[in-house]
């Protein structure tokens, strides 16, 4: 078991359900706020997708962690704490529809990725380059992670999705 992470581009209602296709995506959602009116258990295809395995639960939850600690400069727990105290503050984190998407099924929409394509532009590299996501001079599986989730939220930024499974 473990977390598939998948990207989608240029998704459309798959409306002849009796068609088989290589690839149909159900969108359900995870109480994550989502502003782009796809149909609770629609059945979608997309013209483009890609696919990662982001690691067991528990390395994704580590992976998490890190990447907070190195946007925030505080731990996951500390943040999610300031941030059930007050939700506006979700806005203003860096990466924070990455940090506190439930990992269960669910999807993150158009507009949140493209939110994100835009603070992998602003601060990537800075994460690639920090202690944190580096072992000397290479990068740590993290790093892969983290170039996984930006490739899948690039595809989602295109009128798409990214699909956790």
């Amino acid at each position: 078991m473990g977390l598939d992470v998948y990207g989608l581009s240029r998704i459309f209602e798959n409306k002849d359900k009796d068609l088989l296709y290589e690839r149909t995506w159900t969108l359900c959602s995870s109480g994550f706020p989502q502003s782009e009116g796809f149909k609770e258990h629609g059945s979608y295809r997309a013209s483009d997708s890609f696919h990662f395995r982001a690691g067991s639960y528990s390395s994704y939850n580590t992976f998490r962690s890190i990447l907070c600690e190195t946007v925030t400069g505080n731990s996951y727990s500390f943040i999610s704490d300031e941030i059930s105290k007050d939700m506006k503050l979700l806005h203003s984190i860096p990466f924070a529809y990455l940090l506190f998407f439930s990992d269960c099924e669910g999807y993150i929409g158009t507009e949140y990725c493209k939110k994100l394509v835009k603070e992998f532009e602003k601060y990537g590299q800075s994460i690639r380059d920090s202690e944190k996501f580096k072992v000397g001079s290479s990068p740590t599986i993290h790093t892969n992670t983290l170039d996984d989730f930006e490739k899948c939220f690039q595809y989602g930024s295109k009128d798409g999705a990214v699909i956790f499974s």
